[in-house]
């Protein structure tokens, strides 16, 4: 999949709600799919850890991610039912 051009990194304080479709790295950047939109993250990163540990579980269902300026919790994930 070409990813350079269509990978967006989530800003600071923004939260991306969707279908959390897909998780997948190179090496560079760990990339998340919500409902259609690529996020991009750094490979290596605290929010790319967490990413790849909480999320995997949650395929096909409705999620929230949010990027904070928190060193312990850089990205805040909860399950929207």
């Amino acid at each position: 999949m070409p990813v350079e051009n269509s990978r967006t990194p989530l800003p600071l304080w923004v939260e991306v709600v969707g279908t959390f479709e897909e998780i997948f790295a190179d090496d560079l950047f760990v990339y998340v799919k919500i409902s259609g939109r690529l996020l991009s993250f750094a490979n290596g990163s605290r929010e790319s850890e967490i990413l790849m540990t909480k999320l995997k579980p949650l395929m096909g269902r409705k999620v929230g991610i949010l990027k904070t300026d928190s060193a312990d919790h850089p990205i805040c994930i909860r399950l929207i039912e």
